[in-house]
């Protein structure tokens, strides 16, 4: 059993051991040499004579020799112990000092090891931690799909990534990035491993930016606007919802690219689109302002009006990123083209009032009474 374990700490600490063929760490003669070797040093002056191979019997003698092989292997089991003592520290210490939380469930749930970042983590010491099950600290509403995610890695086997609401013991809640996989111990018995980190703050920026798109959305809206955003390097257009309909689209039927979006510009109206694009592009304006047709997914034409600007340069200031709005003006521009025609009818109206002839004054109606 001694043999065995020298042989496991060597094999751990990578140290190649010595081998016989019934398993023993050092091999016969190299053990007996090294045996050998230290009963022929030079005796110290102490020694007593019969401890000489010259004074001792063959049964001393090999007697001698085996005990000096034993205190050759205990000697070597010391120093593996040592060194594994330092090992199991030093991992121990970065275990302890990792800057995520690590624990390992039992095949119930319950945690059999923890790290410190991990008792930090769900408020409690180590030692209360312990044995605890993990699913006191799930948030009620994701109690299932813990156990599903659960059930899904014993039945497959393949690792699983979930992000949790968990609550401390004193009511604090807070969002937790899981992944965990299953593994089994010496023994064979199964156990779960979980790494979990601590992405609150990503989810509380992540639901600010979310309530912030959708009361934009909703300002949009109310103005009946549509939001663009073109990234000028790749040339790909994002559209919301809303610019879409404007056009007859469901949300991303017009495609990713700005190249798709130019196909529908009324042939008429591109030449001075493309002229304050280029304009944007070269850095001769930050400002982009245009009133074009664009062919509506029905066949007919829509007048749009794009307001933007550059929201982001490179470290040449060349513009990288361009948003804004669109709005369909087609009621406007008709309205407008109706008013016009009726101004100029109007217009043309009086101009030619003062062409008209003289007529006759009449004859002023007497009525005689009488006659």
């Amino acid at each position: 059993m001694l043999l065995n374990l020298l042989d496991w700490l060597g094999r751990a600490l990578s140290i190649e051991p010595y081998r016989t063929k019934d398993g023993a760490v050092l091999e016969r003669s190299a053990l007996r040499t090294q045996a050998e070797a230290r009963l022929h040093a030079p005796a110290s002056d102490t020694a007593p004579a019969e401890d000489t191979p010259e004074a001792s019997t063959p049964m001393q003698h090999e007697l001698r020799l085996h005990q000096l092989e034993l205190e050759i292997q205990n000697e070597q089991i010391q120093r593996l112990q040592a060194q594994l003592l330092a090992t199991t520290k030093h991992y121990s210490d970065l275990y302890d000092q990792a800057p995520v939380a690590f624990c390992s469930l039992s095949d119930e749930g319950l945690i059999l090891q923890a790290n410190l970042p991990a008792s930090t983590l769900l408020g409690l010491e180590h030692s209360a931690l312990l044995n605890q099950p993990l699913a006191r600290f799930i948030f009620p509403a994701e109690a299932d799909s813990f156990y599903l995610m659960c059930k899904e890695l014993r039945e497959s086997g393949r690792a699983q990534t979930r992000e949790w609401r968990m609550l401390k013991p004193d009511g604090t809640r807070l969002w937790v990035q899981v992944a965990i996989n299953c593994a089994q111990t010496v023994d064979g018995t199964p156990q779960l491993r979980l790494l979990l980190s601590d992405i609150s703050e990503r989810k509380t920026q992540q639901l600010e930016h979310e309530q912030y798109e959708q009361r934009l959305e909703l300002a949009l809206m109310g103005a009946d606007l549509g939001l663009w955003d073109i990234n000028i390097p790749s040339g790909t257009l994002h559209l919301s919802a809303r610019a879409c309909t404007l056009l007859g689209y469901p949300e991303g039927g017009l495609g990713k690219l700005v190249s798709e979006y130019e196909k529908l510009v009324h042939p008429e109206d591109a030449p001075e689109r493309r002229a304050i694009i280029h304009a944007l592009e070269n850095g001769d304006s930050t400002q982009y302002r245009t009133e074009h047709r664009m062919r509506h997914r029905e066949g007919h034409w829509v007048w749009i009006r794009a307001h933007g600007k550059v929201v982001e340069r490179d470290e040449n200031a060349r513009p990288l990123r361009v948003v804004g709005t669109m709005k369909d003006i087609s009621l406007e521009r008709h309205l407008k083209h109706e008013s016009t025609e009726l101004l100029q009818r109007l217009e043309s109206l009086i101009h030619n009032m003062g062409k008209m002839p003289e007529l006759a004054p009449l004859a002023p109606r007497i009525a005689l009474a009488g006659v």
